[in-house]
C-alpha cells in the first residue's frame, strides 16, 4: 500500500490530488479514510475513496452473515451535517457489497448552504 501511495504522489495524480495554494492534496482522502475507519461496524471494511459523479464514492464491504437492509446501513454511515468532511466534498456515495454482491447505494449530500471549497477540487483548506 505505501508503494502505491508513493507512486501516486510521484506521478502527481490520483483522485483529488490537485495542489492548491500549498494545501496537502491528500487531506480529503485521509479525512474520508479516517471517518470510515472510526465509523464502520466491526468486521466491515471500506475500499479507498474514488472520484464519482462530481463527488466521491466509497465501496463498503459488509461482514458475511450480516442481516439487515444494506442501503439503510449506508444511510447510518453518512457523516453528520456539521462534519468537517463537508467542507471538502458535496456528495459521498456509499456503495454496499453484501455476500459479494453490490447492493443499492446511498448518496450522502452536503447540508444546504454548505459549498465545498473551490467546488470539485476535493481539498480541505486551512489546516
Amino acid at each position: 500500500m505505501p508503494t502505491l501511495l508513493a507512486a501516486l504522489l510521484l506521478a502527481g495524480g490520483g483522485a483529488g490530488a490537485q495542489r492548491v495554494s500549498g494545501v496537502d492534496p491528500l487531506d480529503i482522502l485521509q479525512e474520508m479514510r479516517g471517518y470510515m475507519r472510526t465509523n464502520l461496524p466491526s468486521h466491515w471494511w471500506a475500499e479507498d475513496p474514488q472520484r464519482y459523479l462530481g463527488g466521491y464514492q466509497i465501496i463498503v464491504h459488509i461482514a458475511k452473515g450480516w442481516r439487515g437492509n444494506p442501503t439503510a446501513a449506508m444511510l447510518q454511515l453518512c457523516p453528520a451535517q456539521d462534519h468537517r468532511l463537508w467542507a471538502g466534498i458535496g456528495r459521498l456515495h456509499l456503495q454496499p457489497i453484501l455476500d459479494d454482491l453490490p447492493r443499492p447505494g446511498y448518496d450522502c449530500l452536503a447540508p444546504p448552504g454548505v459549498r465545498p471549497r473551490a467546488a470539485g477540487d476535493g481539498l480541505i483548506g486551512g489546516q
